[in-house]
């Protein structure tokens, strides 16, 4: 029988290519995403995918159903909606990366509004993130200082939460086991990513100015598509990355490591800045005011 679980799923996986990672991603065992997927082809009766050494892709079948499954998906959501806004509940949408875990904090500030409140959390990229604000798609973004845009006064921003940085290296990765610090990584092979319309050149002087603040030198920067990309080259050990800690649901992944840095940043909400409501406002404080309790760091160990 169709269901929603298996629908999302099967989209999700023919994005990501990889059963591992998605499975990783979506906190489920590699087992129970393959048989979900077996059910959902018993259920349509067509293969969907075709499985070669270097991942999974979509069959022409599964082409086809992939368009079907993401119009149902997109048109559902938006009845959602739709539904929500008729029984006098609130939409607030909040972008973030792909790695961000913010479900509990949320859940606490709406328990607290106590009010009808319908959080939609959108995973993207940082470009598409800040496209969402200002084409009104997101009414929030949370993302790390530095990627706010500067040049213009269409944003207005203020403190999540203050994170610390730390390097994250597969635990197989070639002296992962013996290093005592993420400084005896400094010279290894780094991952990163560009923003948009940004050059090669650019991209590189970026990053070497960011890891320079760490005291790190690599021997090579490898620029991936996007942070999506960075995560999965790290985790098949093609190189190192570094990220906030607070809140970054590759923390808890048991196949990194984590080597913690004395460098914090600071996590922001961001929002345009014409375009707030009170209760969005309120919800915004609350959020902040949640995500800065002691609790979450005392979680990570710090």
């Amino acid at each position: 029988m169709l269901n929603e679980s298996k629908i999302r799923n099967f989209l999700y996986l023919a994005g990501k290519k990889s059963i591992v990672k998605a499975a990783d991603e979506l906190y489920i065992t590699q087992q129970a995403l393959s048989k979900q997927i077996a059910l959902l082809e018993q259920d349509i009766g067509v293969t969907l995918f075709t499985r070669t050494n270097k991942g999974i892709s979509l069959t022409e079948n599964g082409k086809i159903c992939y368009d079907m499954f993401d119009r149902f998906i997109k048109e559902y959501d938006s009845y959602r909606k739709k539904f929500s806004e008729n029984a006098g509940a609130s939409i607030i949408n909040v972008g973030a990366q792909s790695w961000f875990e913010i479900g509990k904090p949320m859940r606490n500030v709406v328990k607290t509004l106590n009010e009808k409140i319908v959080v939609n959390l959108v995973c993207s990229s940082i470009d598409t993130l800040v496209e969402g604000l200002r084409a009104g798609e997101i009414d929030i973004a949370i993302m790390l200082e530095r990627f706010i845009p500067s040049e213009d006064d269409t944003f207005q921003s203020c403190p999540l939460t203050e994170t610390p940085m730390g390097l994250l290296v597969p635990r197989d990765y070639p002296g992962a086991d013996e290093a005592l610090s993420y400084l005896d990584f400094r010279n290894e092979p780094y991952l990163g990513f560009p923003l948009k319309n940004e050059e090669a050149f650019e991209t590189l002087s970026r990053l070497k100015i960011m890891l320079s603040e760490y005291g790190m030198s690599p021997g090579a920067i490898k620029i991936t598509s996007n942070s999506e990309s960075v995560s999965l080259e790290m985790e098949i050990g093609h190189g190192i990355c570094m990220m906030p800690l607070m809140f970054n649901r590759s923390v808890r992944n048991p196949k990194i490591k984590v080597f913690p840095t004395d460098v914090e940043k600071r996590l922001m909400c961001v929002w345009r800045r014409n375009d707030i409501s009170d209760e969005l406002q309120r919800f915004i404080e609350l959020l902040c005011d949640e995500c800065q309790k002691s609790e979450y760091r005392e979680e990570l160990g710090l």
